[in-house]
């Protein structure tokens, strides 16, 4: 699939052009949608009233106007703990998580999701009415759905490392909760060894 990137806006299009542009795991229809509002809209500017205090494309000029994806080799390998809480441990690069069943939670990773979970992917929309949105499910890296089937004793604790080289990470978790069920789900996230700024843009 060969999409054109925004041309009205030259750092974007330069920008963009950092980054691989097909997933595998986002459904092709999907993935045009978000890629054509990065084209239409391109970066929000204080017209945009979400973000009408938010220098947006002056803070990618200055900080991340190179993108970097090399990823360190002493990166922390993922894993998955259940103790007196839920707890998913997520590094930058998760790839390596494999389907878990316990206490009633089904995790996926991108390359074993089912096909009757693939199709809830995009769903929310979310990616055609913002630039994060889209930006992340154009070009994000890796993809989890975590499947609640019962109500949790305790609070689900997703823990984001970053422990890379790299400046710049589009990670997106979908969660798909049956009727019914009662649950607490907070994140953290954590950094190691990081000495310059980082874009990490989960969805």
């Amino acid at each position: 699939m060969n999409i054109t990137t925004t041309q009205h806006n030259t750092f974007l299009h330069e920008w963009l052009q950092q980054i691989k542009t097909k997933v595998n795991f986002i459904p092709d229809k999907i993935l045009v949608e978000a890629l054509q509002y990065l084209e239409e809209q391109g970066i929000p500017d204080i017209k945009n009233e979400v973000y009408r205090y938010i220098p947006i494309e002056n803070i990618l000029k200055r900080h991340f106007k190179k993108i970097i994806t090399q990823t360190s080799s002493n990166k922390i390998k993922p894993t998955i703990q259940f103790t007196n809480f839920n707890q998913i441990i997520l590094s930058e690069h998760y790839n390596d998580i494999s389907f878990i069943k316990e206490s009633g939670i089904s995790i996926f990773q991108s390359n074993n999701i089912p096909v009757e979970l693939a199709e809830y992917i995009g769903k929310s929309q979310l990616h055609q009415n913002d630039f994060f949105a889209a930006l992340n499910t154009a070009y994000c890296e890796n993809f989890i759905v975590v499947c609640i089937e019962k109500s949790l004793q305790y609070p689900l604790h997703i823990h984001h490392i970053l422990t890379s080289v790299s400046n710049f990470s589009q990670n997106r978790i979908l969660f798909l909760v049956n009727h019914n069920i009662e649950l607490t789900v907070f994140e953290t996230y954590q950094t190691e060894n990081l000495s310059h700024p980082y874009l990490y843009n989960v969805l």
